[in-house]
């Protein structure tokens, strides 16, 4: 096994034009991210036995609190690191020393973003996504000072490719580790997400507007999310108080819901001025300022619990356990649709559908996750469909109505066949496969 970490350099100065761009410092910014990436580094991280750096004065002067706390590491300053990319940075990682298992490079963007993705295409999905100019394309960027660790399951450095390698920890001076080093590589993956979900949320319900129907799908999209990954780690904290209390906010944004889907459909016998009124009275309705503010306070709770939970809190064993837990309740819903159907039932199934595939993303990317993943979401297409024809159907005359009840059967005879490739064995290889993967 090698490992790569990627160590971008400080912020640097701007505003001094008689210097060359080879010769620029850290700004004040950048020497203080840099102390507080090396003070995580050494907290986190092996040390290397190799630290490459780039000749440039802002990489120099970033390299220098790694040397410090890295003292038995092997400088060497670089010439070719200097804005190098992507390939050529693999290439010179491709003739290394065998005796080196461990190798740092302290460098620039894009080449340092690009070898992150190259090696380890996942990461694409941490960086944070940034474009080089107004107008540009945003791409996945590792911010300055950023620290990118790789674990490479390779025994000679020559056999570095692309892909050959995982993201296997992420921090940037700005926030807390997005992803930390070691075993619990998921578990952090979860906490980022949790982290990431909880702070949207509550920034959109500190806004006193109503909501758009766009809004409301998203931020519903939001709260499932969380509450499917606190069921996921309840062990770790109070995940199942914290779910608990979200069910009721889940509950009036999907009521919301609901009525957005009864005006796209022309139920309500609404034009749209008295649509915007009913819509305000019953965003006021359910949530006034004081449900929100008190959502905020439990959103808050729940992001400093997440940063204090311990790394350790949970193995990455125990969360195979609880998805394989996920998949098998999933699985009874597609067995109890088949024999005991009722009107409930389908929707009942697609919740636990949609909570597995949310789960799941925790995962490290891979080709039987993916195509489950596919499958899933085609799935709940399906199952979704449904529930919105059977909103549809109450409102219908008889001849109408059944005529729809024609159509979703058909649904759901699809949805059957679907879940029969997904479900029909207790202990599928494609999730082990995908547990076992990276």
């Amino acid at each position: 096994m090698k490992r790569i970490t990627l160590i971008r350099h400080g912020k640097s100065r701007w505003d001094l034009p008689a210097l060359s761009d080879h010769e620029r410092p850290l700004a004040p910014r950048g020497k203080r991210d840099s102390a507080r990436m090396a003070a995580w580094a050494a907290n986190h991280l092996p040390a290397p036995d190799l630290l490459l750096i780039s000749t440039a004065r802002r990489a120099r002067a970033t390299a220098k609190r790694y040397a410090r706390i890295w003292p038995e590491a092997r400088c060497i300053h670089l010439d070719e690191l200097y804005l190098a990319g992507a390939s050529a940075l693999q290439d010179y990682l491709s003739g290394v020393d065998e005796i080196h298992g461990h190798v740092a490079l302290v460098g620039h963007h894009p080449g340092l973003s690009q070898l992150a993705v190259r090696l380890a295409p996942e990461a694409g999905r941490w960086l944070v996504p940034k474009a080089a100019e107004p107008g540009a394309i945003e791409e996945p960027t590792l911010v300055t000072a950023a620290i990118c660790s790789l674990a490479v399951p390779i025994r000679r450095w020559r056999e570095l490719v692309p892909g050959s390698g995982r993201l296997d920890g992420l921090c940037t001076p700005r926030a807390s580790p997005r992803l930390t080093p070691g075993s619990t590589c998921r578990f952090a993956r979860l906490r980022a997400q949790l982290r990431l979900d909880a702070k949207a949320l509550r920034a959109a319900l500190a806004g006193a507007r109503m909501p758009s129907p766009e809004a409301v799908h998203k931020q519903r999209g939001r709260i499932k999310r969380l509450r499917a990954l606190l069921r996921l780690s309840a062990a770790a904290w109070s995940g199942t108080e914290f779910e608990e209390r979200l069910r009721g906010l889940a509950g009036r944004y999907a009521a919301l819901r609901d009525s957005d889907v009864r005006r796209v459909l022309k139920l309500d016998g609404l034009d749209a001025a008295q649509w915007r009124e009913h819509r305000e009275k019953r965003w006021r309705r359910d949530l006034p300022e004081s449900r929100r503010q008190a959502a905020r306070a439990h959103l808050t709770t729940l992001i400093e619990s997440v940063a204090h939970c311990p790394d350790a809190a949970l193995s990455d064993d125990e969360l195979g356990t609880s998805l394989r837990a996920s998949y098998r309740r999933a699985r009874r819903g597609w067995k109890r649709i088949r024999t005991q159907p009722g009107a409930d039932v389908p929707h009942r199934w697609r919740i636990r559908v949609k909570r597995l595939l949310l789960q799941l993303g925790i995962l490290p990317d891979s080709p039987p996750l993916a195509l489950a993943l596919k499958r899933l979401d085609r799935l709940a297409e399906l199952l979704g469909r449904h529930h919105d024809f059977a909103l549809l159907l109450t409102q219908l005359p008889p001849e109408a109505a059944e005529a729809l009840a024609g159509d979703m059967s058909k649904l759901l005879a699809r949805a059957c066949r679907r879940g029969e490739r997904l479900f029909s064995k207790r202990r599928p290889a494609w999730l082990d496969r995908a547990l076992t993967a990276g």
